[in-house]
């Protein structure tokens, strides 16, 4: 009898388990669309010749690599 409660509440602590997993996926979905449009629309992460390749999540903007003299 005691077996059957503990599996009982491991299969119910596994659905409440799987319920919070497909809820924070959801969140983060939402999250990462929701940065994705603030870089899209920033201007630091623009590039100057924007390719599709680079708008994957993870790409790194392109930087200038020129400096100024100036205050050195």
């Amino acid at each position: 009898m005691e077996l059957q409660h503990t599996l009982e509440d491991l299969s119910s602590r596994v659905e409440t388990v799987k319920a919070d997993n497909l809820k924070l996926r959801q969140e983060n979905q939402i999250l990462g669309q929701y940065i994705e449009n603030m870089m899209a629309a920033s201007s630091v992460f623009q590039s100057s010749s924007p390719r599709i390749a680079d708008r994957r999540i993870g790409a790194l903007p392109k930087l200038s690599t020129h400096t100024s003299g100036a205050g050195r």
